[in-house]
């Protein structure tokens, strides 16, 4: 071989081993910041990329037209594989750094009028009733929409507003969203025919109170809570999916149970009078979990915040789940329209389901035999599923993208740490 070739060969080896270098440093400075892997893993990769630069370095010293060649596709195969495994773990941090820590909590009063009045901004609106009651979100809404045109007239109950806005004596009255949702959701409802809500203001409140501090070496306690709506998980809403799951790191083990929406629980907020759980979705997942600590008397490491949405946006992020659907059925869609373009329809059997349809299924309990039950073993079934699709070679290359979408539509009080 000629002296000027073996010179640029050389060179470029030498480049290659600084890439390999450069490439080694930054997957084993992003494994330390990720803190995914414990460090006495990080200390025995980086011991092993030192041995290995180290031996291709020797190999400099020989001049072989074969050696050249097999050195050349090592070094770029393995600053390929540092370059993609550092930027993958990077967008993993990021990921994990943007998950919702569960600290905001959103509540919304609306002002709500005659559908068919011909109100369309607040500014058509000279009074306004509302019950008259100690309530610090209504205090702050009636703030918020304080003029000097704007008369305020308050009821003994929201029964007697509801009556004054129906003979026209005020113009609108505020009703809570706890309220509004609870009225809508009347099987013998027409109230969306009747009222329409013209105008909204939230109220954001902010609490740090972190789950426990727990290294995840030992059993631990999740307390899954699925809201009964679309959009992000700050806002408060009917806990509809509630599961606890037993999580034992050191066997790699989860037991999960589901609680059905409808059990008795005590209710802090009104003197541990029995409640519905689901109710205490209005309050954020620590009331629930604070609650089932009492009754089953454990204690209830995190809490986790899903909308019917998250379901939807991380199972399409990871293409699709399998799953055994266990029964055959007709489901409105996440809109809860009826429509018949809308209806999703599965077929008993093992089959793909995309998003939406995981939704159906999760939802679905009006088949006769099926009911509450069935639901949950369903939800229990996609949750399998969408666990066993991370860990599979496909769905590990997608968790980037699952936790992008996780950061949006999923709040914990699990530090990312």
């Amino acid at each position: 071989m000629k002296e000027s070739t073996k010179k640029i060969n050389t060179r470029i080896d030498l480049i290659l081993l600084i890439l390999f270098l450069i490439g080694s440093l930054y997957f084993l400075v992003e494994m330390i910041l990720g803190e995914m892997i414990p460090m006495k893993y990080i200390l025995m990769i980086g011991i092993g990329v030192f041995v290995l630069f180290l031996l291709i370095y020797l190999t400099l010293k020989w001049h072989n037209l074969f050696v050249y060649i097999v050195r050349k596709i090592i070094l770029m195969l393995l600053c390929s594989i540092l370059i993609i495994g550092g930027v993958f773990q990077g967008q993993l941090r990021s990921a994990f750094l943007n998950v919702g820590d569960g600290s905001t909590m959103t509540d919304q009063m609306h002002v709500v009028v005659l559908k068919d009045s011909d109100y369309e901004s607040m500014d058509d609106i000279s009074s306004l009733g509302y019950e008259n009651q100690a309530n610090g979100l209504l205090t702050y809404a009636l703030e918020k929409l304080d003029n000097d045109t704007l008369t305020h007239v308050p009821y003994d109950t929201q029964v007697d507003a509801y009556s004054y806005l129906d003979l026209k004596e005020v113009d609108a009255i505020l009703v809570s969203d706890q309220e509004f949702t609870f009225e809508v959701d009347k099987k013998d409802s027409t109230y969306l025919e009747k009222y329409r809500i013209l105008h909204t203001i939230e109220r954001r409140i902010t609490n740090n109170e972190m789950g426990v501090s727990n290294e995840l070496t030992e059993p631990f306690v999740v307390y899954v809570t699925g809201l009964d709506s679309l959009g992000e998980p700050t806002y408060n809403r009917l806990s509809d999916v509630n599961m606890l799951l037993m999580i034992d790191p050191n066997h790699h083990h989860v037991e999960m149970i589901s609680i059905n929406r409808d059990t008795y629980v005590p209710n802090a907020k009104y003197n541990d009078y029995p409640d519905k759980l689901t109710h205490l979705g209005w309050d954020g997942a620590r009331a629930g979990a604070d609650a089932l600590e009492r009754v089953f008397g454990i204690e209830i490491d995190y809490t986790v915040k899903v909308t019917f949405e998250s379901l939807i946006k991380i199972i399409d992020a990871l293409g699709g789940i399998d799953v055994d659907v266990l029964i055959s059925f007709t489901e409105q869609d996440e809109n809860r329209s009826f429509a018949s373009e809308n209806l999703i329809h599965l077929e008993k059997g093992y089959q793909h389901l995309d998003g939406r349809e995981a939704l159906a299924y999760a939802r679905h309990r009006k088949s006769a035999g099926w009911d509450v039950m069935g639901r949950e073993k369903a939800q229990r079934q996609i949750i399998a599923a969408v666990a066993n699709k991370i860990l599979s070679v496909e769905g590990a290359f997608k968790i980037g993208d699952v936790l992008n979408v996780a950061a949006s539509y999923v709040a914990t009080d699990m530090a990312m740490s």
